[in-house]
């Protein structure tokens, strides 16, 4: 093989590594200062550190709703979905995005989560496209990894109860709804899996 041969064979190569580098150096020289308010620190208080036991929802995530049988399904309603969930406010809360649909009809809804220090409670704001807006107020159970919330703005007398089981890749959700003389009037069970990252088979 002649020296020309191997300096044409390797040539596009070369151009190849050159273009992706000069391309990264670009983008890094491109990439936007923070500004000077974005530089101050801020006001008030850490975030806190109760609130960890919840950044598990932080992430990508494909939801598995299983609705039991009740007075307006006979049979029960099965959806699926997603959900985003992201840090907001200097950590001081987690959103989590989310829409579902069982083929039929769909509902967009976000979750607003918090911490009372005051109060040594979790709080819990649901607010959804079907016009549902319900507060709940949620205490850990470290031993068990369970989140247990109870809703504050009950309707028609109703009690309503969720419990979650936090791990980092799996959220599994049981819903309750009871009547004023303690019938299950609504079951509903959540199973939210952690999509993998995109870039997860990267060194």
């Amino acid at each position: 093989m002649s020296p020309d041969a191997s300096v044409s064979r390797t040539t596009p190569v070369s151009l190849l590594l050159l273009a992706l580098a000069a391309s990264a150096i670009s983008c890094a020289a491109h990439a936007p200062l923070p500004s000077p308010e974005e530089q101050i620190p801020y006001a008030g208080n850490p975030a806190p550190a109760e609130l960890q036991v919840l950044a598990p929802w932080v992430g990508e995530w494909s939801l598995d709703i299983q609705v039991a049988p009740n007075a307006q399904s006979k049979q029960g309603v099965h959806f699926t979905g997603k959900a985003v969930g992201q840090q907001l406010l200097n950590g001081q809360f987690i959103r989590v995005d989310g829409q579902t649909s069982n083929g039929a009809t769909r509902e967009e809804f976000f979750i607003l989560y918090g911490y009372d220090p005051g109060k040594a409670v979790y709080r819990r704001w649901y607010y959804s496209s079907i016009g549902l807006v319900s507060e709940f107020e949620g205490r850990w159970d470290a031993s068990r990894k369970e989140m247990t919330w109870n809703l504050l703005n009950p309707a028609r007398n109703q009690t309503g109860t969720i419990v979650y089981a936090v791990t980092a890749d799996m959220v599994t959700v049981n819903v309750t709804y009871k009547d004023s003389e303690g019938n299950v009037v609504r079951s509903v069970v959540n199973r939210a899996t952690r999509k993998p990252r995109a870039d997860a088979s990267l060194p």
